[in-house]
């Protein structure tokens, strides 16, 4: 279909072949991350610290926790790691990227601090100094210290990826995208900067389509051909917005979690409440209580729960579903643990902008679809089919 909104346009309409183009790569840049770790060929940020000591050797276990979003096991990893070696930086700095995701920002800010006076000279806590400062309000104070991260690194990806951030955020592309070079051609398959980038084009090639189609318009109707290249173009880059959105911004957290716990998912937090027994029409069931918050108000229950079919001795898993316009979010009851605290297994996935990718395949099928009932085609094709006849008449 893709082909056909092609066709209808490629001998006249060369800027639009400009757009297909930028097309191409943006999908390109946005999956390559993704292929880049299906195939195990993208490589993590080295660590701060020296292989060898007890220090470095639990600063692993805390890092490898903190990856699976195992928040108690990377606490426990970090805490042993200082217990070694009470002046080792990496670990306060576990600590304090916990206590930021756990919304706990003064302990954040205090392991910071204290990292930062320790070693004054360690990119890695200048960087983590510049973002508090940011997430402060106080702009030029992070900004400094970011710049002097990158000065003490010359290799730092993350200090480089917050201040392009900053600055795109402020409408300064021009500084930005230098910025995002320089972080692809330290670490090609940094999956921050194919996401700023892809999503800059995705937004670039809808405001060129935008135009091109107002332009257009000045001059009369323009045929479906033309409707269904837009269309379609479009659909790629509302496909795209959604791949890396999810791509960089999903969560998924496997925990362990009694009355009362609370787990992040994204700018929301799910409280779980407990486990009550429900009977359906054929099966009985464990029916999870949980709250969603968003800034501590309540946006709705979430009622997931775990089926035992009265036909099947197999217990069957049923997700609550929260679909949304920007987010989707699926909460899932596992297993009860062991303990008197009521304890069980829940599975959270936070997963932006999914819809969007659905959304774009759609608006690209819709493209070829107009693309196919131009009437230049089927005027095309009934004149060919017309000759075919003619020549066979001839023939005979």
């Amino acid at each position: 279909m893709l082909m056909l909104a092609y066709r209808a346009n490629s001998r006249r309409d060369r800027p639009a072949r400009l757009t297909r183009a930028l097309a191409a790569g943006l999908a390109c840049l946005a999956c390559l991350p993704a292929f880049a770790a299906a195939a195990g060929t993208a490589q993590s940020a080295p660590s701060a610290a020296a292989a060898g000591s007890a220090a470095d050797a639990a600063y692993r276990l805390g890092a490898q926790a903190l990856a699976s979003n195992d928040d108690a096991a990377a606490t426990r990893a970090f805490q042993d790691a200082l217990a070694a070696d009470a002046k080792y930086v990496p670990a306060m700095l576990g600590l304090a990227e916990l206590a930021f995701r756990q919304k706990q920002h003064a302990q954040a800010a205090e392991w910071i601090h204290k990292a930062v006076k320790t070693d004054p000279r360690n990119a890695d806590a200048q960087a983590s100094l510049g973002r508090l400062l940011l997430a402060s309000g106080k702009s030029k104070e992070g900004e400094q210290a970011l710049r002097a991260a990158m000065e003490l690194d010359a290799k730092a990806v993350r200090p480089r990826m917050d201040l392009a951030d900053v600055q795109l955020a402020r409408g300064e592309a021009a500084a930005a995208l230098p910025l995002y070079r320089e972080v692809l051609v330290i670490d090609p398959t940094h999956a921050g900067a194919h996401y700023a980038l892809g999503l800059a084009l995705a937004v670039w090639i809808i405001g060129a389509s935008l135009l091109q189609i107002a332009a257009r318009l000045k001059s009369g109707l323009p045929p479906l051909a033309f409707w269904g290249m837009h269309v379609a173009h479009m659909g790629i880059a509302v496909c795209v917005i959604g791949i890396v959105m999810v791509k960089h911004y999903e969560t998924e957290r496997d925990v362990r979690m009694a009355p009362g716990d609370t787990v992040a998912a994204g700018h929301y937090t799910i409280r779980f409440l407990g486990v009550e027994g429900v009977e359906g029409p054929n099966y009985n069931a464990a029916r999870g209580n949980l709250e969603l918050l968003e800034d501590g108000k309540l946006v709705m229950p979430l009622h997931p729960e775990k089926r035992k079919y009265l036909s099947s001795a197999m217990p069957m898993t049923e997700a609550f579903i929260d679909p949304g316009l920007t987010r989707d979010i699926y909460v899932s009851l596992g297993d009860p643990l062991e303990g008197k605290d009521g304890a069980w297994s829940v599975r959270v996935y936070y997963k932006p902008f999914v819809s969007w990718i659905w959304g774009g395949v759609v608006m690209m099928a819709l493209g070829g679809l107009l693309a196919a009932a131009d009437r230049r085609y089927r005027l095309t094709a009934k004149a060919a089919k017309a000759a075919r006849l003619a020549g066979q008449g001839a023939a005979s």
